[in-house]
């Protein structure tokens, strides 16, 4: 049995720098997302830190059936749908 693509997406930094995560497959994902995000993730080039101190950064890690991939997201280009799923832990 085939396990479908899923991504775990960490959320880090802000003002008060409490973690949250979240999990969505991506079968759930607007696939206009789902490629934005697929291109991220797959792209050799850096990603440029977003200015000011209080930015998120989103680590979204891609796991399927050929391993997994970790990437560091800059929240001006993290899709929002997929940030919406990530949920402070207290």
């Amino acid at each position: 049995m085939q396990h479908p693509d899923h991504y775990i997406i960490e959320r880090r930094g802000g003002l008060a720098g409490l973690k949250a995560s979240g999990r969505i497959d991506g079968d759930a994902i607007d696939p206009d997302d789902r490629q934005l995000l697929e291109t991220l993730l797959d792209s050799a080039e850096p990603l440029a830190a977003d200015p000011g101190a209080d930015r998120y950064t989103y680590v979204v890690t891609r796991k399927n059936a050929l391993g997994s991939t970790t990437r560091e997201i800059p929240e001006s280009v993290m899709p929002p749908t997929l940030a919406s799923v990530v949920t402070a832990e207290l």
